[in-house]
């Protein structure tokens, strides 16, 4: 059995997945929202326990997944724990551990720290979502100062962190934002998504180039160990990555602990990047399979 927990209101990335992709492993799962944890702790159950959504949790949130974490303890040998809560790194920690590996070129400020960006544009974003930027690029110190004021005005500043930016489009301005999955040891390139937008949140440019090169990255997974090697800086073991390339320079944006798998609309005839979802979909299957073998 997979225990996934997750904030409530996001069960739907694991739930569309299985519905439309995977029905047969929904038997394998037990869902668990975060917010039925302060009631009482289910019993510990032998299994595999996936702590996903982390970044969105506050302070309490984590004291209650770390709690619930620590339930698992007496069952030994017989769980197996995904994302620690007590060790993972999540969205400003991750940044700030890249950067001082010189694995990102960027780094990234809490809005009330004493330390301000040292290279311009930066964008604004929460900690706590996957929300993007909060407003467009801010291209100096000064105007660094209004954005702040403003979110001070109107009391928006909880959570706000500031990340230097690094244009990756390439020479025809086409912005690519590559995916790939960790589960547990099993790692799987997802997506290449393309856009002419540098907030990449879905890809917008489906000509036959992108599809064939979407396909090859599927296929060939190039500089996957330096992939691997940031998963392990985070002491992430279930998520997705996404990153771009500055140059021949790997930047990682972040890792989302609660990731989307498949939307349930890609599953329908004629779908767009029907190949390269039905390929992921296959893979997480059977990344779940491995997951779940010892405890069948």
């Amino acid at each position: 059995m997979i225990h996934y927990l997750c904030t409530r209101k996001h069960l739907y990335t694991l739930g569309q997945y299985l519905r439309a992709w995977a029905p047969d492993l929904r038997q394998r799962f037990q869902l668990i929202p975060y917010e039925s944890l302060p009631g009482a702790f289910p019993p510990p159950r032998p299994g595999v326990y996936v702590f996903a959504d982390l970044e969105r949790l506050r302070p309490r949130g984590m004291a209650l997944a770390t709690s619930f974490r620590h339930t698992l303890d007496a069952l030994g040998e017989h769980a197996r724990i995904l994302n620690d809560p007590q060790v993972v790194l999540r969205r400003y920690e991750l940044l700030r551990a890249l950067y001082d590996s010189w694995i990102n070129s960027f780094d990234a400020y809490r809005i009330h720290e004493a330390r301000r960006p040292r290279s311009w544009p930066v964008l604004l974003r929460r900690e706590f979502d996957h929300s993007g930027p909060i407003e467009d690029l801010v291209p100096s110190g000064a105007a660094y100062d209004d954005a702040l004021a403003r979110l001070r005005v109107n009391r928006q500043t909880e959570g706000v962190i500031a990340v230097e930016f690094r244009d990756t489009a390439d020479e025809r301005k086409v912005y690519r934002k590559y995916g790939a999955f960790l589960f547990g040891n099993r790692l799987v390139p997802r997506h290449v998504l393309f856009s002419r937008r540098w907030c990449v949140k879905d890809t917008d440019l489906l000509e036959p180039e992108h599809i064939a090169e979407e396909l090859l990255y599927l296929e060939t997974f190039p500089r996957a160990e330096e992939v691997r090697r940031i998963f392990a800086i985070a002491r992430v073991d279930y998520g997705r990555i996404d990153y771009a390339f500055y140059g021949d320079r790997m930047q990682v944006w972040e890792i989302n602990t609660n990731p989307f798998l498949v939307y349930a609309k890609s599953a329908e005839p004629g779908a767009a990047r029907r190949e390269a979802n039905e390929r992921f979909a296959a893979q997480a299957r059977e990344a779940f399979l491995a997951l779940d073998a010892p405890f069948s």
